[in-house]
């Protein structure tokens, strides 16, 4: 897991906080904002402003496809404001690579046009327009064209439906596969389009999503229980400690460690790791919860060895 965030801090851009592996959210324009929504599910949820095009874009520590059957996953829940009418590609989602132009703020509207990813997008008002999987380059902003006509479509298509205002489920797998063969997979509610891209790829390195509605009229979209997962995470890297938590399996009495081990399993040697806040970035969840960590500094967690 590389991001997971259900907006239960009541924020979108906390960075130093709330939910541990919640990532920030910044809009194309307007303001998106945190709040209850029963429809999507219980506690808050990320409403995005009401525009013909509403879109928000989320940075995540990179993911990297070296070997066969690597992926990178995408998955949130969503419901539009308003029914959307029938469009070509009126809800779109992708992954991407920044290349070091990274968004810090809302309206950056410069920042995206090197980045280059893969994605899928659907009909969120009919039937008409079916549901496709993209790539997409360098050139123009992400997720961009009233039409997708800067994304290259490929592959199969997919049936797309109304999705009204109910809750729906949108998810977007990248596998890398024989030959450096890339596999995007979209699915809407258990509806899956499939298709594979051949080499060369335009990355194979993501760190960074982007979700829009293109509609007219202007609308919006709840967001929530977002996660970005993968079998390739970074391993966390133990080097010169300075401040940090002990972490231990704590040694069973001298009496108990006498016993035959055919009475029980064998005690645990004690094992302490002291984990430093310098150490912690090379993986996600460190990352986020490194400045949490020098805050309890030298704090004692144990649990019993079985």
């Amino acid at each position: 897991m590389v991001g997971s965030d259900p907006f239960s801090d009541n924020s979108r851009s906390n960075t130093t906080g709330g939910d541990l592996l919640g990532v920030p959210f910044f809009t194309q324009s307007g303001t998106a904002s945190v709040t209850p929504d029963a429809m999507i599910g219980t506690g808050n949820a990320l409403l995005t402003p009401s525009s013909t095009t509403s879109k928000i874009i989320a940075e995540f520590n990179s993911v990297t496809l070296t070997k066969v059957g690597d992926f990178v996953q995408l998955q949130f829940d969503f419901r539009f404001s308003a029914a959307p009418a029938s469009i070509n590609a009126g809800l779109r989602f992708g992954l991407y690579q920044t290349f070091g132009t990274h968004t810090i703020a809302d309206a950056q509207l410069t920042t995206r046009t090197d980045d280059v990813g893969y994605g899928a997008f659907t009909d969120p008002g009919g039937t008409t327009n079916l549901t496709k999987v993209y790539a997409e380059g360098a050139g123009d902003e992400i997720l961009t064209g009233a039409g997708a006509t800067g994304l290259s479509i490929f592959g199969s298509t997919g049936a797309s439906a109304a999705l009204g205002t109910t809750k729906h489920t949108a998810k977007l797998v990248l596998t890398l596969q024989a030959g450096g063969v890339l596999q995007v997979s979209g699915t809407i509610d258990g509806t899956t389009v499939t298709a594979t891209k051949n080499p060369t790829l335009l990355t194979t390195s993501f760190n960074e999503l982007a979700i829009s509605s293109n509609t007219s009229p202007a609308n919006s979209f709840y967001l929530d229980n977002l996660t970005v997962t993968t079998n390739n995470a970074p391993r966390i890297t133990i080097s010169s400690p300075t401040s940090g938590i002990v972490w231990a399996t704590p040694p069973r009495p001298r009496a108990e460690r006498r016993r035959s081990t055919t009475l029980g399993p064998r005690p645990c040697p004690l094992r302490v790791v002291t984990i430093g806040t310098a150490s912690l970035a090379a993986s996600s969840e460190a990352a986020r919860a490194a400045p949490r960590l020098a805050a309890v500094s030298r704090q004692t967690m144990r649990w019993s060895a079985s």
